[in-house]
């Protein structure tokens, strides 16, 4: 579990800040108004849904992993692409490759948490993800939006996300660890053994 959710907390620091800098984007870097801004966050959003879709129709377990370390890298990899952008257009269709790999990355790391922990603390450590989801982005989006001022949103952006590629292929390294944790059914929800009770004429025969 814990190069899961370190990746997970990182990465909301690191990456998802970008949706709370659109408006920004969209005003200092793109030049344009609220109808881009709108067409920006509703191709987030539908890439969004069809991650979120195709995630829930999966059915298994299997390639969790792996999912979760591949679309973590295209999210940290599209996040300094779009950073590099000056055309709106392009960014529209980065923001939907943007939201598609976001919801199939939290999802992902959301099923091996659950599925590498106890039920005993499977509400505890989902509710410590749920408060990262929230605050992760905040930090990350003060202190990029400060350090705007200075540089720029772009070089900001950009070089958090690079450093988010790290983060992702050093998780990677790991793969194996979170796949015999996270992948395997855990103990208590193994099928128990089914005792039949012997019949009544033989138990008095005994």
């Amino acid at each position: 579990i814990g190069p899961v959710l370190a990746a997970a907390i990182l990465l909301s620091i690191l990456v998802r800040p970008l949706t709370d800098l659109v408006p920004g984007f969209i005003d200092d870097v793109f030049n344009a108004g609220p109808a881009a801004l709108g067409m920006a966050m509703s191709a987030y959003g539908f890439g969004g849904m069809a991650g979120s879709l195709w995630m829930a129709n999966r059915g298994r377990l299997e390639g969790t992993a792996t999912i979760f370390i591949l679309f973590s890298v295209v999210l940290t990899a599209m996040t300094v692409v779009f950073s590099a952008l000056t055309m709106i257009y392009a960014a529209v269709a980065v923001m939907a490759v943007l939201g598609f790999s976001n919801s199939v990355s939290n999802n992902a790391a959301q099923t091996l948490i659950q599925g590498s922990v106890a039920a005993s603390h499977r509400a505890r450590v989902i509710s410590l993800y749920s408060l990262n989801a929230r605050a992760g982005p905040s930090v990350g989006a003060l202190v990029m939006g400060s350090l705007s001022h200075i540089f720029g949103l772009q070089l900001p952006v950009g070089v958090a996300a690079g450093v988010g590629v790290f983060v992702v292929l050093w998780v990677s390294r790991k793969r194996a660890t979170i796949v015999a944790a996270s992948e395997t059914a855990p103990v208590e929800y193994a099928e128990a053994p089914v005792h039949k009770e012997a019949p009544a004429h033989k138990k008095a025969a005994e």
